[in-house]
């Protein structure tokens, strides 16, 4: 069940990402994702590491908390 939440996240937020609803640098805070999608940041975190494994987001360390940002065109163009 745990994995079909990650799934349908990884999915839904690699469309948003496709589609421009996330623009290319945007970030992408887990807490504001989670609260969207109506789950715990957890499965939020496990998606966004699937997309930062094929290269459609960067994970970027903070100095306050782990942020992300949606690919720029050419990791786009990659993917």
């Amino acid at each position: 069940m745990a994995e079909n939440i990650v799934q349908r996240l990884r999915d839904e937020i690699e469309n948003g990402i496709v589609t421009n609803q996330y623009s290319p640098g945007e970030r992408l805070d887990e807490v504001q994702l989670a609260t969207h999608f109506g789950v715990s940041r957890t499965p939020v975190r496990e998606a966004l590491m699937q997309l930062s494994a094929i290269g459609l987001i960067e994970i970027l360390p903070t100095a306050r908390c782990g942020g992300c940002r949606a690919g720029t065109a050419p990791n786009l163009r990659d993917v």
